[in-house]
């Protein structure tokens, strides 16, 4: 019983020492906009679609009213085999963007698939040299591009922040998840421990994309943003994430709980590609609350307070980013998301190793990851 109830231990203060680090990082954060000092070049801004009838025109009124002239940015949907309307709603704007195109999708490029695949598609059609990439479901920043852009005089590959916003409760809830999350990337990036750019809030240029073999030549990954990154980072182009007002961009949430715990698989499935450092970390945030329990049975006053200091601390951090990307939440509904977090933290662990096939846009993906088309 001593030895369970030591590792319990550790793990629990180790968690609270981690949330610590990552909030220290918070009172030295700074994140100074550049300006674009030169001409305004052409920019290409590539849209993968599946299934997203229901959202695709806010995604693409949003570009519309991109703070950025309409003629210089090249707009390139690429239909994933949708099954609804999606391509027929987005074909509607090619009457209001002077450069629009929404391909269908039908081969597999080399190693790329789902939409891994369609960027590769898209990349090829492209002829800008910077390339910007979001998600249909997504609601891009008016300042998205010039935010991003003149980080390239300094880096190739620009990462911006997204964040669910919603009017439900349980988005709400995911909403507070994804800015922990983002201010945990961020914290841990400025620690020397980078992890990823995020796929729906991405820029490269298109000639580090070639000379890393694009998608087509990258051993596939359900998160195709890592794999990217990684690939990136190989072959020694410098990557950046941009943190403020102008860079972020919002996110629908997940509207049912099971979806959401597919979202997480895919998004653990992919992560096995991370250090082990980073592995250890998921680790201890998934058994903290069985931990925690654990400890609770043997001593519950020392149990509370580690859940007081671990509260406060993650409440603190939430609050900080937030203030610094000027998002405004509910925030009468931290204290539940508290609660919310450390259940989803327990169901996403549990659901992982569960053996059921991850479903993600509609498709199914095999044991091995690989897309069932």
């Amino acid at each position: 019983m001593m030895y369970f109830e030591l590792i319990a231990l550790v793990m629990i203060w180790a968690y609270c020492a981690i949330q610590l680090l990552l909030l220290y990082q918070h009172f030295w954060h700074t994140d100074t906009p550049h300006s674009i000092e030169n001409q305004l070049p052409a920019v290409s801004i590539l849209i993968p679609a599946r299934n997203e009838a229901h959202q695709i025109n806010n995604c693409l009124e949003a570009i519309y009213r991109l703070n950025y002239p309409l003629h210089l940015l090249y707009i390139l949907v690429g239909d994933d085999g949708s099954t609804d309307h999606t391509a027929a709603l987005a074909m509607e704007w090619k009457k209001l963007f002077p450069n629009f195109d929404c391909i269908q999708i039908n081969q597999i490029h080399g190693k790329a698939r789902a939409k891994a695949n369609v960027i590769e598609h898209l990349m090829q059609v492209a002829q800008t040299e910077i390339v910007f990439v979001t998600d249909a479901d997504i609601q891009v920043n008016k300042n998205w591009i010039k935010t991003l852009l003149p980080e390239f005089q300094t880096a190739d590959m620009v990462s911006g922040i997204t964040i669910v916003k919603g009017n439900t409760l349980f988005e709400s809830m995911q909403g507070f998840e994804w800015l922990l999350g983002f201010s945990n990337l961020v914290s841990f990036e400025k620690l020397g421990l980078p992890s990823t750019a995020v796929g729906n809030n991405m820029a490269f240029s298109k000639t580090a994309y070639n000379a890393v073999g694009g998608y087509a030549n990258i051993d596939f990954s359900v998160t195709e943003d890592l794999a990217l990154t990684q690939a990136f980072r190989k072959n020694g182009f410098v990557i950046k994430t941009v943190t403020n007002q102008s860079s972020l961009n919002f996110s629908t949430g997940q509207s049912q709980f099971f979806a959401l715990l597919h979202q997480r698989k895919r998004w653990l499935i992919g992560a096995k590609q991370l250090p082990v450092i980073w592995k250890t970390i998921f680790m201890l945030q998934a058994f903290f609350l069985p931990a925690l329990i654990f400890v609770a049975l043997l001593h519950l006053k020392l149990a509370l307070w580690v859940w007081f200091v671990k509260s406060v601390l993650q409440g603190i951090q939430i609050l900080l980013f937030s203030k610094h990307i000027a998002f405004q939440n509910k925030w009468y509904l931290l204290p539940l998301f508290i609660v919310y977090q450390e259940l989803v933290l327990l169901a996403t662990a549990l659901f992982y190793i569960l053996p059921i096939p991850m479903n993600w846009k509609q498709r199914t993906y095999t044991k091995t990851n690989e897309p069932i088309y």
